[in-house]
């Protein structure tokens, strides 16, 4: 019937269980649908789609905030502040008849607050709007520092917002060796509630690992990338002329390269 979910409580980033039955587990999950969705017509929105998740597993720093494309992880609160961590796959999403969810899922007893609810929409967008950078970049990235970024995020990065690169001015640019190198300055956002010690800290880091892998002492020169800043910047002051005139970095970045995708799969008529 018309406008018979108007009402409903449920939201895009609530937590749910759906309640075992033959045998089988509990499922626990995060609403994934928009608000608008959920309560639209059941001809005009049929289903909910949500994702899988697990509870309480090991942190990383690597998926907090919205860092990694695709596993998040974020914590939940209960009516009296006890707090638990969920862990949740972009490729663990699912459909469900809204009539069929709306009568067998439940509320579940931990809630992501206000702040993860738009991290968790934030994530969801960033599936499709992931930056690009030029292959040669990602090539002297992955074959000296990814690998140590990524280490440096998982055991310091918990509470960063995220890396952004200035790179050649925002110009998708395929440089070789003889061009000279790539112009890198990085930006390490972090949100209000994290220290300025600490996002100090981790930028100093990553400056000592872009430096080392990318500066000769004894030609003082840079090769295939000179960094030119890596400051630490909260995000209520990162403006957000900065954050369009600059690409996110990853710790899980798969470069467009490597094999043709046509030696692997058929090419799409064009």
């Amino acid at each position: 019937m018309p406008d018979e979910n108007r009402n409903t409580s449920w939201r895009q980033g609530a937590l749910f269980v759906l309640k075992s039955h033959e045998g089988h587990d509990d499922l626990f999950g995060v609403v994934a649908s928009h608000d608008c969705d959920l309560c639209a017509d059941d001809e005009l929105e049929p289903q909910v789609e949500y994702l899988l998740a697990e509870l309480d597993g090991d942190m990383d720093g690597n998926f907090t905030l919205g860092k990694n494309a695709r596993l998040l992880q974020a914590a939940a609160l209960s009516a009296d502040g006890t707090e638990r961590f969920a862990t949740i796959s972009i490729h663990r999403r699912a459909f469900m008849d809204k009539r069929d969810f709306y009568a067998r899922a439940h509320r579940f007893s931990h809630q992501f607050n206000d702040g993860n609810v738009i991290v968790f929409r934030r994530w969801l967008a960033a599936r499709y709007g992931r930056s690009a950078f030029p292959n040669a970049f990602e090539n002297l990235m992955r074959g000296k520092v990814e690998g140590k970024i990524g280490e440096l995020s998982k055991q310091k990065g918990d509470g960063i917002r995220g890396l952004y690169f200035d790179l050649d001015d925002n110009q998708l640019r395929e440089r070789k060796p003889e061009d000279g190198p790539y112009e890198l300055g990085v930006y390490v956002v972090y949100p209000p509630d994290t220290l300025d010690t600490a996002a100090t800290s981790f930028a100093q880091r990553l400056k000592e690992i872009l430096r080392k892998a990318f500066y000769d002492d004894g030609m003082k020169s840079w090769s295939g990338v000179q960094l030119i800043f890596c400051d630490a910047m909260s995000e209520d002051a990162f403006s957000l002329f900065m954050a369009n005139n600059t690409k996110t970095w990853r710790v899980d970045h798969r470069s467009y390269t490597g094999l043709p995708a046509s030696s692997l799969f058929p090419e799409p008529d064009r």
